[in-house]
């Protein structure tokens, strides 16, 4: 997951990875990390705010779900994952929900009265259940 924040973090990018992978071509880990960065490496990993969020963009990526916008504004509030083509927002509930459900709840009758469809999924759950984060988009 290093490589993961480094990306998140614009300290590097998918394919500085992959140059530096090539040049130790047939070490440890060498060919596993061209993989991540080959797959992922058009994902916008330096617009997510968490790890959380940056799984859900490689399992949605792998589901075959368009890449969302990544932290936007839609109706004047910041939505984690955004499909305004299909009028859709995910969000992804980490424990802070808790303390700041009111807000949460504010921002979405908001999106909701623009006419979004909004799903909410725990951030544990990304890592855990993908196949419910998955589902929340399709359906």
């Amino acid at each position: 997951m290093l490589w993961l924040l480094s990306i998140r973090l614009n300290t590097t990018t998918a394919g500085q990875i992959a140059e530096t992978v090539h040049r130790h071509h047939g070490q440890p880990g060498a060919g596993r990390l061209l993989d991540l960065a080959t797959r992922y490496g058009g994902l916008p990993y330096n617009l997510t705010r968490s790890n959380a969020e940056a799984r859900a963009l490689e399992v949605l990526h792998d589901a075959g779900a368009p890449p969302p916008l990544v932290n936007v504004r839609i109706a004047g509030e910041e939505a984690d994952l955004a499909w305004p083509d299909r009028k859709r927002i995910i969000e992804i509930d980490g424990p802070q929900f808790h303390l700041f459900r009111a807000e949460d709840e504010r921002k979405q009758a908001v999106w909701e009265a623009a006419g979004y469809t909004v799903r909410r999924i725990p951030s544990d759950r990304v890592y855990d259940a993908p196949d419910e984060l998955v589902a929340l988009y399709w359906r």
